[in-house]
């Protein structure tokens, strides 16, 4: 936390600097993200070769200014260059960044890892299980909220051009689905748990 509150500090620095400054100050950390991820070229290269994957993506952030760079194919077997606009499914990737941004939402006290889904959503009160009214953050983020791992609404199924409502229904029909045989109080891996979370 001591990392994110220091550059929550050197954005607000930015911020007050006058214009000039600014730039010149961008114009440095933009070089040295361009630096940094050459640097990491080689070694991208290598993890490649190492794991026998097609390409491998990175970005760099130096204080807010990305730079970043690709190499490898797009699919094995086939020669065409990966690039940087070349879409990639995140898959769990997203996990990790939706624990990061409710332990700053819990680090600012705006939640807390026992706040309630229903406390949140408690529009869902009348739909929701018995069992599951007393999920938290916590037991979602953990895995252990006794959720389904998925249902028909799993995450390749969110019809994300209607968000929010989307994300309001999934909860709704997740909370309205029993939990897995036996889940009770272990640690179940659940994806649309960390959704939920989200």
């Amino acid at each position: 936390w001591a990392a994110l509150r220091d550059a929550e500090h050197r954005f607000h620095e930015l911020e007050q600097m006058p214009q000039q400054e600014r730039q010149e100050n961008y114009k440095l950390r933009r070089s040295t993200a361009q630096r940094e991820t050459v640097a990491h070229s080689t070694r991208i290269k290598q993890l490649q070769k190492e794991f026998h994957l097609p390409a491998v993506w990175v970005s760099i952030n130096i204080d807010g200014v990305v730079d970043a760079a690709v190499v490898g194919t797009r699919k094995m077997g086939d020669p065409t260059p990966a690039t940087l606009d070349d879409k990639l499914t995140v898959a769990s990737c997203s996990k990790p960044m939706v624990g990061l941004w409710i332990a700053t939402l819990v680090d600012r006290g705006k939640l807390s890892y026992d706040t309630k889904v229903l406390d949140v959503l408690p529009e869902l009160t009348a739909e929701c299980l018995p069992e599951h009214q007393s999920i938290t953050l916590g037991q979602l983020l953990t895995h252990t909220a006794a959720v389904a791992r998925d249902t028909s609404t799993s995450s390749n199924r969110l019809r994300l051009e209607q968000y929010p409502a989307e994300r309001l229904r999934m909860a709704r029909e997740l909370l309205a689905a029993p939990s897995p045989p036996n889940s009770r109080g272990k640690e179940l891996y659940s994806n649309n748990g960390v959704t939920l979370a989200a």
